[in-house]
């Protein structure tokens, strides 16, 4: 089961290296201006770019986007509500979420969900948390404000089974390593909401280089996503029914490397139809 996911909703994210510099050898802008305009592109181009290729090949997304963009983009986050995509949350600004205190979190949870209840009549049930981790305190909090799933950062997915693996196990919650083989989370996952995992692995941002629009890969946007295209089909000849997740920046994979985003989904469909898609809460919750 694929379930396709964008995040990062146009400048909220901000400037990826506002706290620092750009890692050597990257031959990136640093200025907060620029990755402002990026982000308002990525809005009134990318996001229409995305839309109607999902529209086109039937597929439904979860976007994880950050609260503040319900008042920064109100308009065009109804674009993907009235579409038929689900709306997950990811921060209030984009705040990296592991090492916030409890009442930080509370107070950016409290603003995403006046936010967006303003805007979508309704606060999203999910939670993808900038920098993929949470903290000891965050089930607590989540579950107060609504929060029923999550979707964490797990690049060790194999390996002997510890006491939240078995818990994990149990409940019914299975995941799928890259090659398509089910593994048990880790237990860096220390989490009692159902988890729905990504990997660094199956992001936009890992594998595409600057000059197609990415940060941190070596590899073209037709390059990277060649490649996604390879393991996902493998997971699904393999393990459809175990879910797999992706996950797409509009300011990368709706602008530079959209040609690339297109052949991956438009060979996903052909191959398997709308009917492999889902999007995280379906899978989690149910239709």
């Amino acid at each position: 089961m694929i379930l396709f996911t964008c995040a990062n909703f146009g400048r909220v994210a901000g400037n990826p290296f506002a706290h620092g510099t750009a890692p050597a050898g990257l031959n990136l802008p640093t200025d907060d201006l620029y990755w402002d305009r990026l982000g308002d592109e990525s809005v009134s181009t990318g996001h229409l770019r995305i839309l109607e290729l999902l529209d086109t090949l039937g597929i439904q997304c979860t976007f994880f986007a950050e609260g503040y963009a319900a008042e920064l983009y109100p308009e065009q986050l109804q674009w993907w509500a009235r579409a038929g995509h689900e709306i997950a949350q990811h921060g209030w600004k984009h705040e990296e979420w592991a090492g916030l205190d409890p009442v930080s979190e509370d107070h950016l949870l409290q603003l995403s969900a006046r936010a967006f209840a303003g805007v979508l009549d309704r606060i999203p049930v999910g939670f993808c948390p900038p920098g993929g981790r949470i903290n000891p305190a965050s089930d607590g909090l989540f579950e107060r404000h609504g929060i029923r799933y999550v979707s964490l950062m797990q690049e060790a997915l194999s390996g002997p089974a510890s006491a939240i693996a078995a818990a994990f196990e149990e409940s019914g919650v299975r995941f799928s390593g890259q090659d398509g083989s089910a593994r048990r989370p880790h237990e860096a996952a220390a989490t009692r909401l159902p988890n729905i995992p990504f990997s660094t692995e199956n992001i936009d941002t890992g594998l595409i280089n600057p000059e197609s629009g990415g940060l941190f890969g070596k590899l073209s946007g037709d390059e990277a996503y060649a490649i996604f295209l390879q393991r996902f089909v493998l997971h699904e000849r393999t393990h459809p029914d175990l879910p797999i997740l992706f996950s797409a920046h509009p300011f990368i994979s709706g602008l530079k490397s959209f040609p690339g985003l297109k052949t991956f989904l438009t060979g996903l469909h052909r191959e398997f139809g709308s009917g492999a898609f889902m999007t995280t809460g379906q899978y989690v919750l149910g239709p």
